[in-house]
């Protein structure tokens, strides 16, 4: 992604405390003088895991401290919500979020909203949609930016930020859900994704 298109803007991340939005914070900020661009954060306590969600949460607000980076924090509970609205949890969860990151904008907090989604989560995306039955026109996956929304990482892998988090000595949380197979997409990203490249060499970048 070319940071310079977005001199004088102000980028929001989404962080949720985990080594994929840590590393982008840290990459956006460390490049916001070259560029131009004002570095804010943003972080979701979504009531799902009791004290470690809180812990998550303190995590992120002392690390946009360190880095001198504002940060905005929505509190909720989206067990309840998912029973009241009777979706699931990651469904709750995940407009909880759109939530947040719709009010930043429309009260002009900020002019861009950036997640850290990468390369691993496109290659996910496109067999979700496919599995789910999607037309090949309508199982593309993300884009770097798709209005107010930024994905400065597409195009990397888990395996760079990785290495991204152990050159610059970063610490993160670590989220259990994100190892429980009884959400979809945990269930694709755990056992059939690994199966998949495991059986057909280079499937990921194919995808």
């Amino acid at each position: 992604m070319e940071l310079s298109n977005y001199k004088d803007k102000r980028i929001c991340v989404a962080v949720s405390g985990g080594a994929d939005s840590t590393a982008l914070l840290h990459y956006l900020k460390t490049n916001e003088k070259r560029f131009g661009y004002q570095t804010l954060a943003v972080h979701f306590q979504h009531g799902i895991r009791g004290e470690e969600s809180v812990a998550d949460m303190r995590f992120v607000q002392s690390f946009c401290l360190s880095l001198g980076v504002e940060v905005f924090v929505f509190e909720g509970n989206c067990l309840a919500r998912a029973k009241q609205t009777k979706q699931s949890v990651e469904t709750a969860a995940r407009n909880f979020r759109r939530e947040g990151y719709e009010a930043l904008l429309l009260e002009n907090k900020a002019d861009y909203i950036a997640t850290a989604h990468h390369q691993d989560d496109e290659a996910e995306t496109v067999l979700f949609r496919i599995a789910r039955g999607a037309a090949l026109a309508g199982a593309g996956g993300m884009r770097e930016e798709d209005g107010r929304y930024l994905r400065p990482f597409l195009t990397w892998s888990k395996a760079d930020i990785l290495a991204y988090v152990e050159k610059n000595g970063l610490t993160y949380c670590e989220d259990k859900t994100n190892y429980q197979t009884d959400y979809t997409r945990n269930k694709l990203r755990l056992t059939v994704f690994p199966a998949l490249c495991e059986a057909v060499q280079g499937a990921k970048e194919n995808f």
